[in-house]
């Protein structure tokens, strides 16, 4: 008993050392002494700021008396599975926590970079970690028995036994273009409306939508090879593929603003002009 005792702590000591560095590591003058304490205390903050926004959603959802439309209740097919919505929350909680360390270490260096390289990786660590991300990016446990062996997950998980994350839900689309966000993270272009590409505003997507796809009515015509139901089909397709999750709240995280009435871009607000 007493050796499984030693090997036990040994054990837990190495796994602490190899999946938790951050407890281990030096301290950064840029957080002063305690580091992780500061860390943590934001990514906290960042939880209470996400989950108020998220309460306040359900309230206001709770609040509505009225009979439901036909549209209100098609609306509830498409939300998300409760893995996915605990992902997107956790990828929320990480995403403002990273923009707060962001704020203080830009104040502190005097300029404004991307936080994935302001911030040490260790903090990326600590910071996936406290959020909740951390359990989501590491590879599945894939069951070995005899009947998944033979049916595949629906979730696409563990179809590769090599690359089990690849073709699976709840994983990052590969790029063929690298990213182009406005603030190199994960801001889309045109949040910042002051700011200028060649000299130039971008466009409201709208009226880029309406100049590309601009058809008159007598230019439509019917097609002697397929009927509508190819589009439906490539739509169930497209759709399956390339669903990606809304945000779990549809209040902003600043203030709670209700995204459906703001037209400021507050995260997770984007309203579409």
């Amino acid at each position: 008993m007493r050796a499984l005792a030693v090997l036990g702590v040994t054990l837990v000591a190495a796994c602490t050392h190899s999946f938790f560095p951050f407890l281990l590591r030096g301290k950064d003058l840029l957080w002063g002494r305690n580091r992780d304490s500061a860390v943590i205390s934001i990514v906290e903050a960042s939880r209470r700021m996400v989950d108020g926004a998220i309460y306040h959603t359900m309230k206001r959802d709770l609040s509505k008396r009225e009979i439901p439309r036909p549209s209100q209740l098609l609306s509830f097919s498409k939300l998300p599975e409760p893995t996915s919505r605990a992902i997107a929350r956790a990828a929320e909680i990480m995403e403002a926590s990273m923009q707060a360390l962001k704020t203080s270490v830009s104040g502190k260096l005097g300029r404004s970079r991307p936080p994935t390289d302001v911030l040490p990786e260790d903090v990326l660590n600590t910071i996936a970690n406290v959020s909740g991300c951390l359990p989501y990016m590491l590879p599945p446990k894939c069951p070995d028995t005899c009947l998944t062996s033979k049916y595949r997950l629906i979730t696409g998980a563990c179809n590769n036994r090599d690359h089990p994350r690849w073709g699976a839900s709840n994983t990052a689309l590969a790029r063929w273009l690298p990213p182009a966000y406005e603030d190199g993270v994960s801001e889309p272009r045109g949040w910042n409306p002051h700011l200028r590409y060649n000299g130039f505003p971008l466009p409201p997507v709208r009226e880029v939508t309406r100049q590309v796809i601009q058809v008159p009515n007598e230019a439509v015509t019917e097609d002697d090879q397929y009927s509508d139901l190819l589009m439906v089909w490539g739509q169930y397709i497209d759709h399956d593929i390339a669903f990606t999750p809304q945000s779990t709240s549809k209040a902003a995280f600043g203030g709670g603003a209700d995204c459906q009435l703001t037209c400021e871009n507050q995260n997770p607000c984007f309203p579409i002009q």
